[in-house]
């Protein structure tokens, strides 16, 4: 059991910093979102909210551009 977390805590940690690199690396990119994993729970929630409303902005562009 021991060497699964240990290869899955490796996995994950370097899952963590490509993410982190994507995200530093892209201009536009909201850079709060890096390091998340270190984030509260609060906080994290927080950032959710706010993409679950971006997207809800997109799609609605996207259905008002698809009207037209």
């Amino acid at each position: 059991m021991f060497i699964i977390q240990k290869s899955f805590n490796r996995f994950s940690g370097s899952l963590h910093l490509k993410v982190n690199e994507l995200v530093s690396s892209h201009e536009p990119a909201n850079n709060s979102v890096i390091n998340a994993e270190e984030k509260t729970e609060r906080e994290i929630t927080k950032l959710s909210k706010e993409y679950a409303e971006l997207a809800e902005q997109v799609k609605a562009l996207e259905d008002q551009n698809s009207l037209n």
